[in-house]
């Protein structure tokens, strides 16, 4: 093993000079904001201290760990239902923790400033268009008080979106230095953090779905089997994301960046181990790809592997098989397995697929051993492998609940379709798969299953044929928001050139009359009898989370005053991830208050039991307080929110509201389009202008074709991150998925790592 040299390139004298002059003070800045922000947070705050500290010190000692943390912590590490804080988060106290680490290196004059690439000039550009459309909407500085932070409606709303590039743009020298440095490294620890990511994320999707609950409930097989496998369902999964309490597509973008790196690990990592635990990984992430029941996401994924297959194709056309067209045959075989899988599902479920997908798989497996090991031996399996599929299948059609099947069509059914599954299956492992690599071929086998298993049932089943039926109705709504957008972002002058502002869209909506939804409008106040909420009407609750246990009494408490007219308030406390589920209602506690129009406060209350909420404590759905007031009902003012149980244990924070929103968050549960423009370029558009758009769609141009012309490389990079870039710019085509902050900053770095040079000197710690 040669020793590994540093072969970065430095920045020019002048450029240098200023990076060394600006190290410490921006490395204490850092610090100091990391201080504030972990000071003045709402919701284990002595935890959050540890665990940074830790992290420093882990860094400080391993500079690289960066790289494995952020990706790692990013789609879990989501405390706003419980802080009630959205702009700025947990997250930005461990990318703070990032920065303020790497500048205080005596070296950092190497990361902190570069102008060395296109990448560069490009990033460059994007931050003065971020700089010039959050200027448009901060000028003239507006007044920063309880609600500053609290509200997408704020104009301070430009800094939570802004800060998404932010982050990206002050970590990107970091990650060009960690790739320059040592690629296998930066690989190493790059590609085990978004996998330790997107595996925290799929149990997110786990826990969820009920699935530990049902474990803990356990009275049989079935309990689980329900939690798991529930494709009829209305309830769209969110995962632990946070920012979905405004519906969206951060959680599609994530898992749209995040799942193809499970399989580029899989397809590029020689350690059998590791190989495994990404074939579990993609699992998970397939498992959560599905449970969102998101048409782009489905399509996105499926880009995602065509495209991925493709960069294998022309990376080994002449190392594979000698033949270049067996790429072509597998691709064939695949899609018509997959076609005849869903036949068979249709017409007998569960049972019936994993006949026939144990006949391709197996029929896989008896050609390589006939090819590879002994002709006989291969005959023996594949005549076992048809005989128990056509058994297997035509158990399942005969006895299905769900369809009526003569007995004479399942069994022809059973053994034509095994058969033909089975024989294309042999012939194609016989003469396409390359010599000894057996556990390749097993690992093919549990990857093709993984992609049936997790799509085929999920795509057959009701929620999902119902949400195929309604595309056309959504995509009139679609194209008539996206007008409404367009009409108000194509202004004149400064704002066509430079957008409406970054962050803005909300706010344009309700001021432009948009849509039918009414203005959502809450904001903390003051006056002669102190602090409270002023909680105007519209479609969105008011939230808490709170801790709750079963079969208890406690009494709720409130002081209200309706000044201008009698309103009906509802109280209603249930278990809830974000948003509506048909799951939560009937488990929901609660009542209507009718209020009569008083201009002094008058006090409610409710006493109640908890009856079953809380009784899963930390494996299911946390318990949460909420205020829904409606969209005809007159503002309220509202304060001394108290919710105590028998011996007086209080569990609202700030009732009084004397710490502005803190702890509180509200929640879109069905209008969504307010929040988003259901398009990723329409959002750059509409925020950033042409500029803004030009530059975007060039940076995305520059990773795009620099992955194309690195295929044929040593490195796995461009393999990896085009699939990843494409899906989720797929995705982005019905979706606004970079008004996450934490999304559009793993998206950015992304397109910044794929527009590397990836030639060999990139690569020189090679034996």
């Amino acid at each position: 093993m040669t020793a590994s040299t540093d072969i970065t390139t430095e920045p020019g004298p002048a450029l240098r000079f200023v990076a060394i002059a600006l190290r410490a003070p921006f490395a204490i800045a850092a610090a100091l904001a990391l201080i504030y922000g972990v000071y003045h947070f709402t919701y284990a705050r002595e935890i959050l201290a540890i665990a940074l500290v830790a992290y420093a010190v882990l860094l400080w000692r391993f500079p690289f760990a960066w790289l494995f943390v952020l990706p790692a912590v990013l789609p879990v590490v989501n405390l706003a239902m419980w802080s009630g804080r959205f702009f700025f988060d947990e997250f930005d106290f461990f990318v703070l923790t990032t920065l303020a680490v790497n500048y205080w290196r005596p070296n950092a004059g190497r990361v902190f400033l570069r102008l060395d690439g296109k990448q560069y000039i490009l990033l460059y550009l994007l931050a003065i268009s971020f700089a010039i459309s959050t200027v448009l909407v901060l000028v003239p500085f507006p007044p920063i008080d309880a609600n500053a932070f609290s509200s997408y409606l704020s104009p301070y709303n430009s800094l939570r979106i802004g800060k998404g590039f932010l982050w990206a743009f002050l970590l990107a020298p970091q990650l060009d230095h960690a790739y320059r440095t040592d690629a296998k490294r930066f690989m190493l620890f790059a590609g085990s953090g978004v996998l330790a990511g997107l595996a925290a994320a799929g149990i997110g999707f786990l826990w969820e779905k009920g699935v530990f609950a049902a474990m803990h409930d356990w009275t049989s097989i079935y309990g689980l089997v329900d939690a798991l496998l529930d494709f009829s369902g209305t309830y769209r999964s969110t995962g632990l994301f946070s920012s979905m309490h405004t519906g969206g597509t951060a959680i599609d973008g994530y898992l749209a960046l995040a799942t193809p790196v499970a399989l580029g690990v899989i397809v590029f990592v020689r350690n059998p181990l590791v190989r495994l635990a990404a074939c579990a990984v993609f699992a998970l992430g397939l498992y959560s790809i599905t449970m969102t029941f998101s048409r782009g996401l489905y399509a996105a994924l499926g880009l995602s592997m065509a495209v991925l297959a493709l960069c294998l194709a022309v990376r080994y056309r002449k190392t594979v098989t000698g033949n270049p067209l067996s790429f072509l045959f597998w691709a064939l075989w695949f899609t018509a397995t997959t076609a005849a899988l869903f036949g068979s599902y249709k017409l007998g479920g569960y049972v019936s697929v994993g006949g026939a997908m144990a006949a391709a798989l197996l029929g896989l497996l008896a050609g390589f051993v006939a090819g590879q090991v002994s002709k006989p031996i291969g005959g023996l399996v594949f005549l076992g492998a048809i005989a128990l599929s056509a058994f297997v299948t035509h158990h399942g059609m005969d006895s299905s609940k769900w369809t009526d099947i003569p007995a004479q069509f399942a069994l022809t059914f059973a053994v034509i379709i095994t058969v033909v599954l089975g024989t294309a299956a042999a012939i194609l492992g016989y003469f396409s798969i390359p010599k000894h690599r057996a556990f390749d071929v097993l690992l093919l086998a549990a990857i093709l299953a993984v992609i049936w298993v997790g799509t085929i049932p999920a795509l057959s089943g009701v929620r999902m044929t119902t949400r195929f039926a309604a595309v056309s109705m959504d995509m009139l709504t679609r194209d008539s928001h996206w007008g409404d957008v367009v009409s108000i972002a194509s202004g004149e002058g400064l704002h066509r050139v430079f957008g409406m502002g970054t962050g803005s869209f909300p706010r344009h909506y309700f001021v432009n009359k948009m849509g039918k939804m009414v203005l959502v409008s809450y904001r903390a106040a003051r006056d002669e009898n102190g602090p409270h909420l002023v909680y105007g009407s519209g479609d969105y609750h008011i939230t808490q989370r709170i801790s709750m246990k079963p079969d208890t009494m406690h009494t709720f408490k409130a002081s209200v005053r309706t000044r201008h007219g009698s309103a009906g308030l509802y109280l209603k406390i249930c278990e809830k991830n974000f948003i509506f589920s048909e799951r939560y209602t009937p488990n929901c506690v609660g009542t209507l208050f009718k209020l009569a129009q008083s201009d002094t406060y008058q006090d409610i209350s409710y006493t109640f039991s908890s009856e079953t909420l809380g009784r899963h404590g930390l494996l299911y759905w946390p318990v949460t307080l909420m205020f829904y007031l409606g969209e005809s009902n007159p503002s309220i003012d509202i304060t001394s929110v108290s919710l105590t149980t028998a011996d007086g244990t209080e569990l609202v924070a700030n009732g009084d509201f004397s710490r502005g929103m803190d702890r509180w968050l509200f929640v879109s549960d069905w209008e969504h389009l307010a929040w988003h423009e259901k398009n990723t370029f329409l959002h750059v558009f509409f925020e950033q202008g042409i500029f803004g758009l030009l530059i975007y769609l060039s940076f995305i141009a520059l990773a795009i074709a620099r992955c194309i012309r690195s295929l044929k490389t040593a490195s796995p990079v461009p393999v990896v991150l085009l699939p990843a870039i494409l899906a989720f710019l797929a995705v982005g085509l019905f979706g606004t998925v970079i008004d996450n902050p934490r999304v559009a900053m793993l998206l950015y770095l992304m397109l910044f790592a794929a527009s590397f040079p990836h030639g060999r000197k990139y690569l020189h710690n090679q034996t």
